[in-house]
C-alpha cells in the first residue's frame, strides 16, 4: 500500500542522523551490538537503529549508555551539541549577549526536551555516583573501645582456693582490631589500690570470643575475705577497656 507524500514527509522529518560517535566508541571496545544490548538490557536490533539513526535513545537508555561507556551524553552522540562547550566557544557579538538570562545563555534556542532529559539523567548518573563513593567508606570511630561481659565469678559469689575467671572480650564495631589478651586481676586489704594483682593473663580463647583461665588465692597471697576482682581486655592495636562489665566482689574462704 502506497504511502501519502504527507506521511513520507513526516517520517523523514523524525528520522536522526547515523550516530557515528556511538558505533565508534562501541568499536573501540571491541564490543558487538549484540554485547551492547546485554549490557544496557535492550536489543541488538535497537542498538543497531540508534547507530543507523532511525531512532534515538529515552532518557532510560541515555543514562544507561553514559554509564556503560563512562561519557557525557554529547560524547556518545547522543546529542547533537555541547551547550556548555558552545556558550565557552562562541564569541559575543556585542553587549547585548552577554546579558541574556543564565538559561538562555547556557542552552541553545533549539534545544529540545531530549536535552533537558539528558542533562537530567547526568546528574542522576553523577548523584549516584558520589552516593556510592560515600556508602563504600567504612565508619571511623573517634575511639576503638574493645567490649568484655563477666562469665564467671559471680558477684558476691563465696570460693575457696581455686577460682575460675571467664569472660567475653570482642571487638566493639565491624573492622575493630581482634583481642589480643584479656588480664584478670584481683585486689584485697593491704594491697596497694593502685597496683592491682593479675591473678592471670590470656592470650587464647577457650571458645568464640570467651577467655578463662583458674588462679590460685593462696600461690597470689591473697587473704580471707572479700576481694574485688576485675578483667582488662586489650587488641592487638594497643587499645583497651579497663572493668568493662564492672568490678566483682567475692568472698574468699580459705
Amino acid at each position: 500500500m502506497d504511502c501519502a507524500p504527507g506521511v513520507i514527509a513526516m517520517e523523514k522529518a523524525t528520522r536522526f542522523p547515523p550516530n557515528e560517535r556511538l558505533k565508534a566508541h562501541r568499536m573501540r571496545r571491541c564490543w558487538s551490538q549484540e554485547q551492547l544490548a546485554e549490557a544496557i538490557g535492550t536489543s541488538s536490533k535497537m542498538v543497531g537503529r540508534w547507530e543507523r539513526g532511525e531512532t534515538s535513545p529515552g532518557p532510560y537508555y541515555c543514562q544507561k549508555l553514559c554509564e556503560v561507556f563512562e561519557l557525557s551524553p554529547w560524547e556518545l552522540g547522543l546529542l547533537s551539541e555541547d551547550p556548555v562547550q558552545r556558550v565557552q566557544t562562541e564569541p559575543e557579538t556585542d553587549s547585548a549577549a552577554r546579558e541574556l538570562p543564565f538559561f538562555e545563555t547556557f542552552l541553545p534556542k533549539h534545544t529540545s526536551w531530549r536535552v533537558a532529559l539528558a542533562i537530567l539523567c547526568l546528574l542522576v548518573v553523577i548523584a549516584s555516583f558520589l552516593w556510592l563513593s560515600r556508602s563504600s567508606v567504612p565508619p571511623v570511630h573517634a575511639h576503638i573501645v574493645p567490649g568484655g561481659s563477666w562469665i564467671s565469678p559471680m558477684n558476691q559469689q563465696r570460693v575457696s582456693d581455686i577460682v575460675h575467671f571467664a569472660a567475653y572480650a570482642y571487638p566493639t564495631h565491624p573492622g575493630d582490631p581482634a583481642i589480643d589478651y584479656v588480664n584478670f586481676t584481683m585486689w584485697w586489704q593491704g594491697v596497694d589500690p593502685r597496683m592491682w594483682v593479675i591473678a592471670c593473663a590470656v592470650h587464647v580463647q577457650s571458645s568464640k570470643d570467651v577467655y578463662s583461665c583458674d588462679a590460685s588465692l593462696t600461690k597470689l597471697g591473697a587473704v580471707a575475705g572479700p576481694i574485688k576482682i576485675s578483667f582488662d581486655v586489650y587488641d592487638l592495636k594497643g587499645n583497651s577497656n579497663l572493668a568493662p562489665n564492672g568490678v566483682h566482689t567475692i568472698t574468699y574462704s580459705s
